[in-house]
């Protein structure tokens, strides 16, 4: 008996070299489309990792065990980890894999500098920073009157290292550099 694993996401490097899968057995892999032999299967999560996503000369994964990595895609090898007090549920890079947006189970979503781990805009309650909603924007409950999503993100991607569309059920695009009045 041969156990089947889910895969629940996959991402290819900006050259075509490289795929990288996300799965439920806490590993991510890492396939050289060159050779198209096994993938070398990077450890380091300890729960369902959700996506992954290529940024740069670096491989990028969130887990439900509450944190995001980052990898050397030459080597494999783990650089940096940022840790989070929710299960990080999606994920988008820019492709200089300078900047790492994330979203939480608790539809949070945190923007990290990631040469230096430095979370920089919390975007959830940040009503200034919504730019345009598609659907119906969460505006009140439990998470103290914010603004945001009522679900976390399933998806977002970057316009520019300023802008960012989300989407879960309404599509926000984001302003993450705007300054509160």
């Amino acid at each position: 008996f041969r156990r089947v694993l889910f895969r629940s996401h996959v991402a290819i490097s900006e050259d075509g070299r490289w795929l990288a899968t996300a799965g439920d057995d806490h590993l991510v892999g890492l396939w050289d489309t060159s050779t198209l032999t096994e993938p070398r299967m990077l450890r380091g999560h300890s729960h369902y990792v959700r996506q992954v996503a290529f940024g740069g000369d670096r491989l990028f994964s969130v887990s439900q065990d509450q944190t995001a990595r980052v990898w050397s895609v030459e080597s494999g090898t783990p650089i940096r980890t940022m840790r989070h007090n929710q299960d990080v549920m999606s994920l988008t890079v820019t492709p200089d894999g300078e900047w790492l947006l994330v979203s939480l189970i608790n539809s949070a979503m945190v923007l990290w500098e990631v040469d230096t781990k430095k979370k920089g805009v919390w975007l959830y309650g940040n009503r200034e920073k919504v730019v345009q909603v598609m659907g119906d924007i969460y505006l009140g409950g439990t998470n103290h009157g914010e603004t945001g999503h009522k679900d976390y993100p399933h998806h977002m991607a970057f316009v520019d290292p300023h802008t960012a569309w989300s989407v879960g059920k309404e599509v926000i695009l984001w302003d993450l550099y705007k300054k509160p009045v």
